[in-house]
């Protein structure tokens, strides 16, 4: 469920219990967004053949 569903479900009014869970999910997508994101530069870093950069990357795991 996307954050325009979360927020503007018609019917009943969001109860906490909802807008936690919204709120958790929306952590969540952004999570693997961002774990999407640094495996993709790892990747580049690989073949690129940045030890470095790819030890940096790592690290911030």
């Amino acid at each position: 469920m996307g954050l325009t569903r979360c927020l503007f479900w018609p019917g009943d009014p969001v109860n906490r219990a909802l807008a936690l869970a919204c709120r958790q999910k929306l952590r969540l997508e952004k999570a693997q967004r961002e774990r999407e994101q640094l495996w993709a530069e790892i990747e580049r870093a690989e073949r690129e053949k940045d030890g470095p950069r790819v030890v940096e990357l790592i690290r911030t795991k």
